[in-house]
């Protein structure tokens, strides 16, 4: 325990001291902000949501007053930019029609130091949340606002635009007004003093102080309340009821408010107490860690992210482990309807109860209050505490009957006593939060904010280790010690070896103590520690488990050492070990564990579960080891034989399938086994998503109709957890009961392998062989979610197997359509029990295919099916229905993916155009491609069958540019479409020259190109086809006058001289055979 010492001046100090919350200063008002454009989200019909919510509330149920709107907002996309000063601001308005207020949900939010957001309506402005808001989880909810429009403003330093990760995914359209909820007259707010007749409530100012109204994903109300914990440390531990549904996927949703109280106190019955008491929401914290819940006594503690705001003046509450229901005066604090807090007293009888309110237990999880004497609870209460009259926490609000209309009306609350030790696990109870270092506390007083800053913390009070290991404990010193604090060992250190970092420290400093390992006495050491400055002093007890020995060899459970006719469906699993961290275990076919067929570590429970089949008539050898923090146990070897049986396995392939929110639905899911036997051993896997499992139960019938029990609703009804991963196997260490009480609010909420409700025996005269179906049913309204998984293993009775199974190899066919051979073959893995007069069939849809020949190798035992073609199909996806016919008329389908692609198709040419003359410089070519193309190649060729190309070039594009292509002459060019699978095709050809090249054809396939044109030393003679009389040519001036003779006796390229020429105007005739023509020729 603590013992805190004050002078007078100090705790003046404290309780003069005065906290307001934080005013949103930034340089824009509302009517600047007005100005930015408005984002109207989609209307909301407030009347019909308003009508859902009421006629869905029940007691037991957290009240809801927001529907989210999925947004997509980021600074990228949407709102806008400028400058102010050294500052770059984001705006963005937004305005959902007929909200009664509206807040945010971020699901990224991370700043840069020195950026801030804002929230701004025509009401309020709350701000700046700044990069002290960004957490691990990198989100943000905030408060709630007044009004139907706001404005987002974000200021960060210029220059560090890029360091902003803001993404707002939620608007929550508040239909109901949660600002006006109206509490029953019959109320009496926390206000209320002797001075308005109300002495009774002077003497619980303190707990009413640890009670807080919160919202959950901005949609959902509840009531909450701070708890202190036996290190008295000021960890703002904060407990609520389970059924308000907060859970590790949305505790960072989670926005407390403080001190939301009527100003004035409005009398019990008068009209005014059942009107607006005018409370505001201006104090609250944002952001939650969950540790812990269970539905057996509908608790659930969370640790909020951030110390409690300053300006709440918080108090955390103390508690009682008494077995006994509390008697005389009982307090309640709480949120009726979520309105402005008030506070209700009781002297009736409390009592235990089972889940029944009126069924009195000695050892019920809940105590049932009989009614009310001052006061109340209504909806929205949900989740506050109960005190006893010393002021200590016994409970905290299930459901009930009671309010202002039943004033006889029962209340229930889950037992905190329950809750202690919960279903026995960290996730499923509170003595390891409270009580971290097993102190054997019964009972607490509450713990007063103004005493945070004078008491010494450390992250964790007690620590185990070996002896031979360094220990270190970090302390850190509230702020209201002085500078020079001396720290010291005090107490329970005598045999240690310890030492300080520093003997003295300064407010908020950390000191870290460590306890030096060596040769030391294993035990448990209880050390104090003293930190003294001026008039505070403050004393924090530390507990070290020192042990030394490593950790023994577990015993091993299942299968055990020597078991013959072992399942092939068979678990691992060991006694549980003291100190040990983890286990290792291996699985070897050799008895020096060198055939290793499992090997897994680090495991962190006793059961291993595998994935496969271990092979049938085998002899194994099984070993397992503990981890420590002293080292590894010795390993454990045990030997076993499996079972000479045949085993198969199904998978239903119509997953995933819904299972609808509205009503109670009934999901149907159907797997095949092909292989027939008399059922011998049995495992079912069941993967499902879906919120409040405790609606869900289901049936497994086999292929003749045989039905059992494979689970029944989780807590008889009661698991409000989320999502189940389960494999049912008679196997199990854990029985049905175990699986009924393993309701945890995990992300996965019931988890690992389960025997089944009832027996897989009744399976026993049942063949394997047909279809299996799981009936799952969801037993109540609202909760849906989705089927993911259905798998069964099933293994012979007897080793006696007809295996008529047929299996595809691959992941299925794939063929082009311009394949004339059908492009691949599927081959058939088959059973057995096949012989040569097994028949096969293929179907697409109604279609049946005859585009095949089948090949049957026995030998193989393979069956091939050889494609030729597949005319009149299109490319796409098919599934191929196969189905292989046995002897007897036996027949096992399959389907099998068919994809069918196409090859790329012809390109059109878009540019150059055909025939084009072009300056002499780079070439783009242009085409449009066939859908299915994947590449292009752009070739240029002198000619037109492309034997010799003089540039290539392939891109994913559909252009390309190609530079320093030869001048004179007809050039051609053409695009070849290419897909990697299935190939492609080539577009026509099209040809051009450059400008200064002049062409003209000859008939018979001929051309004659003539360039330069300008020319200065030679013009260059291009023929293309078969000249049989060549071509003769002749110069003249421009009076007509000859000047040369030329002679070309073939095809090819030919130079004549100009050279002696004077720059001029020439003509040049040449001929061949009867055709002739004149070109113009410069000379320069």
């Amino acid at each position: 325990m603590r013992h805190f010492l004050l002078s007078a001046g100090s705790l003046l100090a404290l309780l003069l001291c005065t906290c307001g919350s934080a005013q949103a200063q930034h340089n824009l008002s509302y009517q600047q902000l007005n100005k930015f454009e408005l984002e109207i989200l989609p209307a909301q019909d407030n009347d019909a949501l308003l009508r859902d919510e009421l006629a869905q509330r029940r007691p037991g149920r957290a009240r809801t007053f927001a529907v989210a709107i999925p947004t997509q907002y980021r600074p990228g996309n949407s709102g806008e930019w400028f400058t102010d000063g050294n500052e770059d601001v984001w705006i963005l308005r937004l305005k959902s029609p007929g909200a009664k207020t509206l807040n945010l949900g971020f699901s990224e939010y991370n700043l840069p130091e020195g950026g801030r957001l804002y929230l701004t309506t025509n009401e309020e402005a709350i701000g700046p949340f700044t990069a002290s808001d960004n957490a691990e989880h990198n989100e943000l909810w905030t408060p709630i606002v007044g009004g139907d429009e706001l404005v987002v403003e974000l200021r960060v330093p210029t220059g560090k635009q890029k360091e902003v990760q803001l993404y707002l995914t939620f608007v929550n359209h508040d239909f109901e007004d949660v600002r006006q909820s109206l509490s029953g007259s019959c109320n009496l707010d926390v206000v209320c003093s002797d001075e308005d007749g109300w002495g009774i409530v002077d003497g619980y100012r303190d707990i009413i102080r640890s009670v807080a109204a919160y919202t959950l994903g901005g949609r959902d109300q509840c009531t909450g309340f701070l708890i202190n914990n036996a290190n008295e440390d000021g960890a703002p531990f904060f407990m609520t009821a389970n059924h308000c549904a907060i859970s590790p996927n949305n505790d960072q949703s989670v926005v407390t408010y403080w001190n939301f109280e009527s100003p004035t106190c409005r009398q019990p019955g008068s009209t005014q107490s059942g009107q607006l008491g005018f409370g505001n929401r201006n104090i609250a914290n944002s952001g939650a860690i969950f540790l812990a819940a269970s539905a057996n006594s509908d608790m659930a503690l969370t640790r909020l992210e951030e110390p409690v705001n300053p300006a709440a003046n918080p108090f955390y509450a103390g508690w009682s482990l008494e077995e006994l229901a509390p008697t005389d005066t009982i307090i309640a604090v709480h949120h009726p309807g979520v309105d402005e807090k008030r506070i209700s007293f009781t002297y009736s009888t409390v009592f235990r109860s089972a889940v029944n309110p009126f069924t009195e237990s000695n050892t019920g999880r809940f105590l049932t209050v009989s009614q009310w004497d001052i006061g109340t609870t209504e909806g929205g209460s949900s989740g506050s505490p109960l005190f006893d009259r010393f002021k200590r926490v016994r409970g905290q609000l299930w459901r009930g009957a009671a309010s202002c209309d039943n004033p006889t009306g029962y209340d229930q609350y889950g037992f905190f006593t329950a809750s202690w030790e919960g279903d026995g696990t960290p996730e499923t109870s509170i003595k390891g939060w409270l009580d971290p270092c097993g102190t054997g506390l019964t009972q607490m007083d509450g713990f007063d904010f103004t005493q945070v800053g004078a008491i010494v913390t450390t992250d964790d009070n007690c620590q185990q280790n070996c002896t031979s290991n360094n220990t270190s404990f970090e302390l850190t010193l509230g702020n209201n010690f002085p500078n020079g604090t001396n720290i010291s060992v005090v107490e329970g250190a005598d045999g240690l070896t310890t030492s300080l970092s520093s003997t003295t420290a300064g407010p908020g400093e950390t000191v870290t103590f460590t306890v030096e390992g060596g040769d030391i006495a294993v035990g448990i050491y209880t050390i104090t520690l003293r930190a003294t400055g001026g008039s505070v002093s403050d004393d924090i007890t530390l507990t070290l488990d020192l042990f030394d020995a490593q950790a023994i060899s577990p015993i091993i459970l299942e299968p055990l050492d020597g078991a013959t006719e072992v399942s092939l469906l068979t678990n691992f699993s060991w006694d549980p070990v003291a100190n040990a961290s983890d286990y290792e275990v291996q699985v070897s076919t050799t008895a020096d564990f060198t055939g290793l067929v499992i090997d897994v570590d680090g495991i962190d429970n006793t059961i291993l579960d595998i994935d496969g089949l271990l092979d049938p008539g085998t002899n194994y050898f099984y070993r397992v080891r503990a981890n420590s923090l002293c080292g590894a146990s010795p390993w454990r070897v045990a030997a076993f034989a499996t079972s000479n049986q045949v085993c198969a396995q199904g998978v239903s392939t119509d997953l995933p399938l819904t299972i609808s929110a509205s009503g109670a639905p009934v999901v149907t899911a159907t797997l095949d086994v092909a292989e027939a036997f008399d059922v011998g051993d049995l495992q079912v896997t069941v993967e499902l998503d879906h919120s409040f499992i405790g609606d869900l139960s289901a049936t497994l019938t086999s292929p003749d109709g045989t039905t059992i029990q494979l689970f029944t609703p989780p807590s008889n009804g009661g698991c409000g957890g989320d999502n189940m991963r389960v494999t049912f196997t008679p196997t199990a260490i854990l029985t049905s009961a175990d699986f009924n009480g393993a309701c945890s609010t995990n992300d996965i909420s019931i988890d690992g392998s389960y025997q089944p409700a009832e027996s897989f025996g009744a399976f026993s005269t049942s063949s394997s062989v047909g279809t299996w179906t799981l009936r799952l049913t969801d037993g109540a309204n609202q909760d849906g979610g989705q089927l993911n998984f259905f798998g069964i293993d099933v293994c012979s009775a007897s080793g006696q197997v007809t295996d008529y199974s047929v299996q595809a190899q691959g992941n299925g066919l794939e063929a082009c359509l311009n394949d004339p051979t059908g492009g691949s073959d599927l081959v058939l893995n088959l059973g057995a029990s096949y012989d040569a007069s097994t028949d096969v069939s293929v179907n697409i849809g109604f279609d049946e295919l005859n585009n095949f020949t089948s090949t049957l190798d026995l030998d193989q035992g393979t069956l091939v099916l050889d494609f030729s073609n597949w005319n009149g199909l299109f490319s796409g996806n098919y599934t191929l229905d196969v189905e292989v016919t046995a002897d007897g008329g036996i027949a096992r389908q399959i389907s099998v993916p068919l994809t069918l692609l196409a090859a790329a198709g012809a390109s059109e040419l878009n540019s150059p155009a055909d025939m084009a003359e072009l300056p002499e410089a780079a070439v783009t070519f242009n085409w449009s491609p066939d859908q299915n193309t994947e590449s292009s190649t752009v070739e240029v060729s002198l000619t037109d069958d492309f034997a010799s190309p003089i540039a290539s070039e392939t891109t994913t594009q559909n252009e390309v540019t190609i530079a320093n292509l030869p001048a004179g002459g007809t050039l051609y060019w053409r695009v070849t479409s290419q897909n990697e699978s299935c190939g492609g095709d080539v577009s026509n050809v099209r040809s051009f020259t450059f400008e200064g090249t002049s062409t003209r054809f000859f008939g018979e396939d001929r051309s004659l190109s003539i360039f330069p044109n300008p020319a200065t030393d030679a013009l260059t003679i291009n023929l293309s086809g078969v000249w049989t009389d060549g071509l003769d040519g002749q110069l003249y001036d421009a009076t007509g006058r000859r000047l040369r003779d030329y002679r070309v006796e073939g095809a090819g390229r030919t130079q004549w001289d100009v050279s002696a020429l004077a720059q001029g105007v020439y003509f040049l005739r040449v001929q061949s055979g009867a055709r002739q023509f004149t070109q113009r020729v410069v000379i320069r």
